[in-house]
């Protein structure tokens, strides 16, 4: 029996909710968050059998980032940076000034560097996308778990994820 252990992350509000695990790109939407974590697990499972089924699910967790300790595959140690890239005019300063670094300790002590932003930033931040897209944040959060948007639009995948952030902080007007 192989054993691989992996993330999710469970975020939502009202009657939607979404488990995302990073480590795979698989993501799946459910009512309640364990519906949406049961739902995500079972996906994983599928996606990890048929890669066992096909003879490549060694090379599948070596390029996920997982390695094989203690009898099982963890994901290898790795610092996590969120970075920001500003594209067109205006950029040539080389942005990111509204980012502020902190250092996150694990529970196994290890300091990894990171960069958030504050809330006044995410608030200005917000209202940036309010204005360019005409409707509140909470309005574009609702359309977009609703999945009302078709369009690939880089700049709603950042308002959401802003969203959700400033929903876990309370800071969502």
């Amino acid at each position: 029996m192989l054993k691989v252990v992996y993330r999710t992350e469970t975020y939502g509000e009202g009657d939607w909710h979404v488990a995302v695990c990073p480590d795979f790109g698989i993501s799946r939407t459910g009512d309640t968050p364990s519906d949406a974590a049961e739902r995500a697990e079972s996906a994983v499972l599928g996606y990890l059998r048929a890669c066992e089924r096909d003879g490549v699910l060694d090379h599948v967790l070596d390029e996920s980032g997982f390695e094989k300790r203690d009898g099982a595959w963890r994901l290898s140690p790795r610092a996590v940076a969120e970075k920001t890239a500003f594209i067109g005019d205006g950029a040539a300063d080389g942005g990111g000034s509204e980012w502020r670094d902190y250092i996150v300790k694990t529970k196994d002590g290890l300091e990894i560097p990171v960069k958030r932003l504050t809330e006044d930033d995410m608030r200005r931040r917000l209202r940036e996308f309010e204005v360019k897209y005409g409707m509140t944040s909470k309005e574009f959060i609702a359309k977009y778990n609703a999945c009302a948007f078709k369009e690939e639009n880089p700049d709603l995948m950042d308002w959401a994820m802003h969203c959700h952030s400033a929903g876990r902080l309370g800071i969502l007007d």
